[in-house]
């Protein structure tokens, strides 16, 4: 068998590498897919080693010849690249960027497929593959070692898959596993993009996996973590596109792993359950089962009691007790012995439950579950939530499980809000023993309460959540804002630890500009729209408010139920735009208190306000909230992709591999079933809606933006790409699309155009150029003389890497 090693292409961007490849057939009649990919990767100390393995197939009954081509992401220096296939190795090499870009003139001109545009500046390696036989396959093996970039406290490791949207088929089986160690404390590990699953053995270790079948992924898979010595650790990411625009961020504050268990709060909780006839069959079984669960993973340290109610309250014992093995044991047996009848008197159950919990030196938390209206003794809402609050005096926390669609869903938002807690939802399908063990879980080891954060040094605003929620053992809080200029800044986190005032202190720096983290604005925006949505529910709806919710849907691409017809009508007048939300909204309000839309508009308004990565927009995957996500993955597996006419991928639900591939968002409907956004893509801090084959900015506005018209895979597009590549990702939609290049130009890529720009607007499109990714090394990419800057980066690489293995060598030799 013969393998001819063909050279590399080289990228603009100076911190580029490689990772996942495709195979490219040299004709349109070619195709190639891949049957699965395994990447395992080993991060110590910020040094990575990567093994990724990938089998593809020749999808023809003939013999093909295929070029295997390597894209890179932004953000890393490699210094070794090995390529084994079929047990033979090669290394790489690097050709100048000429060559590279008529390699991609090539290959684009005879596929004719806009996604590959989005490679062509990047560094990129290629390997010719010849024979492929018919039905056969080939494995491609990829080893490289990186040397991660550190910004503050953080490190960000992405591997790339957004080329596999090239694959003939969706790839079957596509697992990664990172493994990372530390000598310092790991803080914060996060994935913006992917729903990955942790695993912590120690404060030092962590193992990342993900897992999906028959998919195609539109995005990188990034990782984020980060060390921190000390008890708290704060983790800053943060974007700014322009010095004379706002900056936006997320704060992770997390406490360490391993807490000392002296430092933990004991806390007192009740479990107050209803047992009116309404939750008799299903329901009461597995509430039931979820009290127990609770139960069993009290603390000793902790107290305790259960209220059942119906049309009176049924106290377990009339004060808490401690949760030692036998108290537990006949709590069990209570709750086993719960049987569901008669009315619902809610008011009476919290007001027999809240005394009990005075002890101000402990944490307090009421868990409350029940599926329907208030029918016995006080019935008005109003009424009933005025007692709640006048017999709360010692702030207990309320977390509020509404079950099923009978509720009262504006009632228990309420509720829970007032009293300094969170309202979750169980619809009928779902289960509610995963609802209450998720919440337990995360609250089960309350570390600081009464949470404050102040940051000095940089003006901040619009920070959300605004009500800080206590810090737990092993989980995090997750805050977004908006800040006004870069700088360096002191954050500050007070709270109480037993009723003993406890700051701490940390110093990060706000940068005038970063574009990496192109995400965080969006996750800003659902949170504001979430807050917003909540103050018109509870408050009344005002035209500012509607006003600002259509622009941020619009801006940012967040939909809710009531701007969702911003994809059918992306180009439509702000004032019409604002008339079809505000109709939306009044007819959401006459129907909102209970009901599946009460329940959906509940649940929708849940997802946005704790949004924390793309993937929490798409499936709501944020404990203790958790849409349906098996529906979605359904849906997405069974939806055919979009041909190169309409991008190349699938239209919808937004970036998350294991959800099929798509790039949206997802909502509850008003009878509670899951709704897909399958035409409206979000691509960086922006988002395209589909009209016809065309993929519109939502930023787009043709009374004020002047349009240049450019013909696809001409020679403008080369000449575009080569002056603006921060352009790529947009033009690689699909064959017709238009997008805002700034606040007075727009481009339109289709079939008619220009096919070659002029020296005047070449002149033009550069003056508009957005700030370069990396905004500390802005004056050498922006003259273009990047080759010195990666050239020290490389170096770096290579001495940080051959420094590591020394010391690791020798310590193995002074063992032996």
């Amino acid at each position: 068998m013969r393998h001819a090693i063909a050279l590399f292409a080289v990228a603009i961007h100076f911190n580029l590498a490689i990772a996942c490849g495709i195979i490219i057939p040299p004709t349109p009649e070619g195709q190639f897919s891949i049957r699965y990919r395994h990447m395992e990767a080993t991060i110590k100390d910020g040094v990575v080693q990567v093994v990724a393995e990938q089998t593809f197939v020749n999808e023809t009954p003939r013999t093909l010849e295929g070029v295997y081509i390597f894209p890179a992401p932004e953000g890393a220096a490699v210094n070794r690249l090995t390529l084994v296939i079929d047990d033979k190795s090669y290394e790489a090499e690097l050709l100048s960027h000429e060559e590279a870009l008529r390699t991609y003139e090539r290959i684009v001109g005879i596929r004719r497929d806009p996604a590959l545009l989005e490679f062509i500046n990047r560094r990129t390696f290629r390997l010719r593959i010849f024979p492929f036989p018919p039905n056969g396959e080939r494995k491609v093996i990829v080893r490289y070692d990186q040397l991660l970039r550190k910004q503050g406290n953080t490190y960000r490791f992405v591997y790339p898959l957004k080329v596999e949207r090239l694959s003939a088929k969706p790839v079957r089986d596509a697992r990664i596993t990172v493994r990372i160690s530390s000598r310092q404390s790991i803080k914060t590990v996060y994935s913006p993009t992917h729903p990955i699953s942790i695993r912590r053995p120690d404060e030092h270790t962590a193992i990342v996996t993900y897992e999906a079948a028959n998919i195609k992924e539109p995005d990188d898979f990034v990782l984020y973590y980060s060390i921190y010595e000390g008890e708290f650790g704060v983790t800053l990411l943060p974007y700014r596109s322009h010095p004379d625009k706002d900056g936006y961020f997320l704060m992770f504050i997390s406490p360490k792993v391993t807490w000392e268990r002296a430092k933990v709060i004991p806390k007192d909780i009740a479990f107050v359950i209803d047992r009116s006839g309404s939750m008799s069959g299903k329901k009461i079984e597995q509430a039931k089962e979820a009290l127990k669960f609770c139960i069993e993973r009290l603390s000793d340290e902790d107290r305790f009691n259960v209220i059942s109610f119906n049309e009176s309250p049924d106290l377990l014992w009339r004060e808490l007790r401690q949760a030692n093995e036998a108290n537990k044991r006949e709590a069990i047996n209570f709750v086993n012995g719960l049987s569901a009848n008669g009315g619902t008197n809610i008011n009476e159950a919290l007001l027999s439950t809240l005394p009990m919990l005075s002890e101000r030196l402990r944490q307090r938390f009421v868990i409350f579950l029940t599926d329907g209206l208030p029918t016995v003794g006080e019935t008005n809402v109003e009424g009933i939530l005025a007692n709640v609050k006048r017999a709360n005096e010692a702030n207990v926390r309320l977390f509020v499980f509404g079950v099923g669609y009978d509720v009262n869903a504006l009632f228990l938002d309420k509720l829970a809000g007032e009293n300094s807690g969170a309202s979750v939802y169980v619809r009928p399908e779902e289960s509610i023993e995963g609802k209450v063990s998720d919440l337990f879980a995360m609250v089960s080891e309350p570390v600081l309460s009464d949470v404050s954060v102040t940051v000095d040094g940089v003006r901040v605003r619009d920070i959300y959540p605004q009500r800080i929620p206590d810090l737990f053992k092993g989980t995090e809080v997750v805050l977004s804002g908006a800040y006004a200029s870069g700088g360096r800044a002191t954050i500050r986190i007070s709270g109480k630890l037993m009723e003993r005032e406890q700051s701490y202190s940390f110093v990060v720096d706000f940068p005038e500009s970063d574009t990496q983290n192109d995400f965080v604005p969006r996750i800003w925006a659902a949170r504001k729209i979430g807050y917003l949505l909540e103050e018109m529910i509870v408050r009344g709806k005002s035209k500012e408010l509607i006003d600002e919710i259509v622009r941020l849907s619009k801006d940012f691409g967040v939909l809710t139920e009531f701007t969702a017809f911003l994809v059918t009508e992306p180009t439509a007048p702000a004032a019409s735009l604002r008339d079809r939300a505000e109709n939306e909204l009044r007819r959401a309000l006459t129907q909102a208190e209970v009901g599946s839309w009460a329940v959906a508009q509940a649940t929708n308004r849940q997802i946005l306000q704790r949004a924390a990565s793309n993937f929490d927009l798409a499936i709501g995957n944020q404990a203790p909230l958790r849409v349906d996500a098996s529906r979605v993955a359904n849906y997405a597996a069974a939806a055919p992709a979009l041909g190169s006419q309409a991008g190349s991928g699938f239209g919808g639900l937004g970036g998350f591999g294991g959800l099929g591939g798509f790039g949206g968002q997802v909502l509850l409907a008003p009878d509670g079933r899951v709704q897909v956004i399958t035409n409206m893509q979000a691509v960086a801090d922006r988002a395209f809606a589909q009209q016809g084959k065309q993929w519109v900015d939502l930023r787009y506005d043709p009374q004020r933006h002047k349009l240049i018209r450019i013909r696809q895979f001409s020679k403008a597009i080369i000449q575009l790409l080569q002056l603006r590549p921060d352009l790529s990702k947009f033009v690689s939609l699909g064959d017709e699309v238009i997008f805002v290049v700034n606040s007075e130009v727009a481009i339109q890529i289709g079939s008619e155009g220009k096919g070659e720009l002029s020296e005047d607007e070449l002149r033009a499109l550069k003056q508009t150029a957005l700030l370069p990714l990396e905004g500390k090394f802005k004056s050498s990419v922006a003259k273009g003389s990047n080759a010195p800057m990666e050239l020290l980066l490389a170096i770096a690489a290579m001495m940080s890497i051959w420094l590591w293995r020394f010391i690791r060598s020798h310590k193995q030799t002074q063992k032996v």
